[in-house]
């Protein structure tokens, strides 16, 4: 006989034959903190947004987003969503701001993996480029062997900015 990953109880025939883990209990449990933390993660997202840094919000949102994968709930597109939503607030005036751009990064950084945040800006690049560029900045230089520099020009790549 199977023991639950929770709390060590039996799991009957049925759920073990369903490849099911947890006993009835737990399993309403996990589903019902589940629920609450899909409930939660909102607002606990735009916290992070509106602190703009790693902190106690950043911490709350990794217990959330826990409570969910148990659950096993799908929940990347919410996070995407949060994301670009940030993403359209600093584009809105068609400036971004190096103020911006790093809480930007730092939003992506806690709320996306590293591949996830590429993919969710690609969509946005020219808006970013313009945006950049409009703040009095442009973004990294590249160095082609194509392009002739004059005496004293500048052709290394700066930092390379995840956009």
């Amino acid at each position: 006989m199977a023991n639950c990953t929770n709390c060590g109880g039996s799991i009957g025939f049925g759920r073990r034959l369903a490849g099911m883990k947890r006993c009835e209990a737990c399993d309403q449990r996990v589903k019902a903190e589940c629920g609450m933390a899909l409930s939660q993660y909102d607002a606990a997202a735009k916290a992070v947004v509106d602190s703009g840094q790693v902190g106690p919000e950043t911490a709350r949102l990794a217990e959330l987003k826990r409570a969910i994968a148990a659950g096993g709930q799908p929940f990347e597109p919410r996070k995407v969503a949060v994301f670009n939503h940030f993403l359209e607030q600093a584009l809105a005036d068609e400036v971004l701001t190096l103020a911006e751009e790093q809480r930007l990064n730092t939003i992506g950084s806690v709320l996306l993996t590293d591949q996830t945040m590429r993919s969710a800006l690609v969509p946005y690049r020219e808006r970013l480029f313009i945006a950049m560029v409009n703040d009095g900045r442009l973004p990294s230089t590249t160095n082609s062997s194509k392009l002739m520099l004059k005496k004293g020009e500048a052709g290394t790549s700066r930092s390379r900015r995840p956009f």
